[in-house]
Parts: structure tokens; C-alpha cells; sequence
């Protein structure tokens, strides 16, 4: 009886494990085209697998790079190539990550899948100036656990980013001339 039991609870312990519950059941996005926190207004995109946000002040993500002073005007696209990326200090950037998550919510969070920042940099400076946050979620997982993530810590995240974040321009990048340099990384 007793082994029928450990095994029970072994067998218990590991299908928690391999399917884990949603976050929570509190859900910031579902159904709303925008969130506002602290005077930022946020556009919302979400669906059953993915969840995208992006401060409404972002001007530069929603438009095409472009090589500054190019006649006629070279794009920076998928089909014309990307450019050169700009390079992301992944220490500090971890440093800023856990001013906001703690070690348990990444922890947490990396079961579902994973989300995207993208950056726009400036070119001269390297600053960060604007983020936009895309996630998907990995195959099986059911509801939108990352919804329940309170758009504060994403506020917090751009914030921290915008002030503490200089990535690396190569030589590459600046003689590229974009209008705006590109960057990205894994939240979880």
C-alpha cells in the first residue's frame, strides 16, 4: 500500500510538473485594445497563444528603417536585409530583469513559452528608445498565463530599459546609417 502510494504521488508530482497550470486566473488583457499605468497608454494585441504590447508613444517600431541620406531611399526590411543588429549587454540586462522579476516569477513564467523585446536604439548614442513586448506560448499550454502579468512590471521593464539599457554599435551598424538601430532579446 505504502509503494502504491509513493508511486501515486511521484506519478502526481510529474504531471504537475510537465503541465503546469495557468499563471493565474487574473487576466489584465484579454478583450481590451489598451492598458494605461502611470500615464502611459499601452496597446494591447491578445490572443489565445500570443500576447503583444507596446507603449503608445512608439513611433520608430511601427515604421521602416531606412539608410539616412540613401537617394533613392534603401529600406532595412526582411526582403532587402535587416541590417546590422545593435549588441545587448546581457549582464546588465539581467540585472534590470531582476529589479522587476523575481528568480521564482522567471522561473515560473519560462514554463509557458517565451516573450520577446524588441528594441529601437539610436544609432549615435546606443540608448534604448522604445521597446514593444511579443510572447508566444509553448504547445499544450492552455489560457494566456502571461496575461496575468500586471502591466506594471511591463511599465517597470520599459522604464528601466529606456534609462539603464546602451547597447554596442559595431562599425558595421554605423556604417549602415539606419535610422534607427534594431535589437532583440528573451524575457523568459
Amino acid at each position: 500500500m505504502k509503494i502504491k502510494l509513493f508511486s501515486l504521488i511521484i506519478l502526481s508530482l510529474t504531471l504537475a510538473m510537465a503541465f503546469p497550470p495557468p499563471a493565474s486566473s487574473q487576466d489584465y488583457y484579454s478583450g481590451k485594445t489598451e492598458i494605461a499605468c502611470y500615464g502611459e497608454v499601452y496597446k494591447i494585441l491578445s490572443a489565445s497563444d500570443f500576447l503583444y504590447l507596446s507603449n503608445k508613444k512608439n513611433h520608430l517600431i511601427d515604421e521602416l528603417r531606412y539608410k539616412v541620406g540613401s537617394n533613392p531611399v534603401r529600406y532595412y526590411t526582411y526582403a532587402t536585409g535587416m541590417g546590422t543588429p545593435a549588441d545587448i549587454d546581457y549582464d546588465k540586462y539581467d540585472e534590470i530583469v531582476r529589479k522587476v522579476f523575481t528568480d521564482e516569477e522567471i522561473e515560473k513564467y519560462s514554463r509557458y513559452g517565451f516573450i520577446i523585446i524588441r528594441y529601437c536604439v539610436d544609432t549615435q548614442t546606443g540608448r534604448t528608445l522604445e521597446v514593444e513586448f511579443v510572447s508566444w506560448y509553448k504547445k499544450g499550454v492552455t489560457g494566456n498565463p502571461y496575461n496575468a502579468i500586471p502591466i506594471e512590471k511591463f511599465y517597470e521593464l520599459e522604464k528601466l530599459l529606456k534609462a539603464e539599457m546602451v547597447c554596442s554599435l559595431s562599425d558595421e551598424l554605423k556604417k549602415e546609417k539606419q535610422s534607427y538601430g534594431y535589437t532583440t532579446t528573451d524575457l523568459f
